[in-house]
């Protein structure tokens, strides 16, 4: 096997005697399409039909680089040929199947742990959120939106203490200028 691959590799000359330089392997094609002795013309797709398929193929490569915004909306920008993928794997906005059991919802993902949590209306998911609510009453556990209503009233109960504090700086300093005026009246 080897003795054969050496000996494709073989130099030798044209059949024909055009005096190119050729290698066993490549005599074939170069009796079929190059030699310059052979007076046949060469089939159409070595000449014009060549070019035209190059030249496509270079304005598919060149689209293939060009940037494009994602169509599923997610403002992300990326090349063309990455779309596909950009769809299947990473955007934030592919459309995802519900993860619960009876549930054959299709949402973006970025809404899926959303739509599963409270959206949800199979049949698994208003028994869970049912007993869930039920647990919640029996130890006194707040709802998720009462968390964040008690978490939001604890921030403006900050903001009015933070005003307090400031108008009792500035208390004393407006009590001496009202005293001034009131003196020199």
């Amino acid at each position: 096997l080897a003795k054969a691959g050496r000996t494709q590799l073989a130099p030798c000359e044209c059949p024909y005697g055009c005096g190119a330089p050729l290698l066993k392997k490549d005599v074939k094609f170069h009796t079929t399409f190059m030699c310059k002795e052979i007076v046949e013309e060469p089939p159409d797709w070595l000449h014009g039909e060549v070019r035209r398929k190059r030249s496509e193929l270079a304005e598919l490569g060149q689209k293939q680089m060009e940037e494009v915004e994602c169509p599923s909306g997610c403002d992300m920008i990326l090349k063309r040929k990455d779309v596909k993928k950009h769809l299947k794997d990473d955007c934030e906005y592919r459309m995802m199947q519900c993860s619960n059991p009876g549930c054959t919802t299709f949402v973006p993902l970025i809404r899926l742990k959303a739509h599963e949590q409270f959206f949800c209306e199979s049949e698994y998911a208003v028994t869970k959120k049912e007993m869930v609510k039920k647990v919640r009453e029996k130890v006194g556990y707040p709802t998720p939106w009462r968390l964040w209503d008690m978490q939001r009233n604890n921030e403006k109960i900050e903001e009015k203490k933070a005003e307090v504090e400031e108008m009792k700086e500035v208390a004393p300093k407006k009590e001496a200028e009202v005293v001034e005026i009131v003196d020199n009246a």
